[in-house]
């Protein structure tokens, strides 16, 4: 998903704006947005959450059905992101940003399979929804050392910022080209509206969530009792 300041330490000296792909062997780029404009990623998100308050609600769920949804391994979730930031406070760490950005990302699929193994119902199918989109965008990241973004892409995205040289950061993305791998996986599919480029793990990841939203708010049906749940 790009959209806010992505950064690479083996960015080149200058890119050129949105336009032809080009391919970066290393190449890193910053897209940075204005205040003014928000973040377009939790603009994102947050519709995506909404769409699935919606849902559970038109399916007669309630709020109260989202106190069902019970997680195990969240300690797992926070120590993926504590190796994930690492790599922001220290140059020395920032040099094995990838393979920590890697065990972070594994780490998170790891509790996505345990929960899948756990929960039950139809919040399991909104679990498998958001696993897959993490997968998808775990791999191609892992193969191309940083999640691949369609100049194209980018364009059509109504963002006009110049594609420029960073320095480091949380998360990589690298300029797609003709040698990318699977790259139909990166962030190619532009979203005007939010100014953002997601890739279709991205898709899957949001719309998982909204399931899985509208799925726990229908475990309490509207009329009935906290102690009754939903058959």
């Amino acid at each position: 998903m790009t959209g806010q300041t992505f950064t690479s330490p083996f960015s080149p000296e200058k890119v050129e704006g949105p336009g032809n792909e080009t391919f970066l062997p290393q190449g890193g780029i910053s897209t940075a947005h204005t205040l003014e404009e928000g973040n377009p990623v939790l603009l994102m998100l947050t519709s995506m959450i909404g769409l699935g308050l919606i849902a559970g609600f038109l399916a007669r769920g309630t709020l109260a059905g989202l106190k069902e949804i019970h997680f195990k391994l969240i300690w797992l979730l926070f120590v993926a992101l504590i190796v994930a930031i690492l790599p922001l406070f220290s140059d020395a760490i920032n040099k094995h940003r990838r393979v920590l950005l890697l065990g972070a990302m594994a780490g998170v699929l790891v509790f996505l399979i345990v929960n899948i193994l756990t929960i039950r119902g139809e919040m399991r199918a909104g679990m498998l929804v958001i696993t897959l989109g993490w997968a998808l965008n775990f791999t191609v990241i892992a193969l191309n050392r940083g999640m691949p973004l369609s100049r194209w892409a980018y364009a059509r995205s109504g963002q006009t910022e110049a594609i420029t040289q960073g320095t480091g950061g949380f998360y990589r993305a690298v300029v797609a080209g003709p040698r990318t791998k699977l790259r139909a996986l990166g962030d190619v599919i532009p979203v005007r509206i939010f100014h953002q480029v997601v890739s279709i793990g991205d898709i899957f990841l949001m719309l998982g969530i909204a399931f899985v939203i509208a799925a726990a708010m229908r475990t309490i049906r509207r009329g009935a009792s906290a102690e009754q749940p939903a058959q």
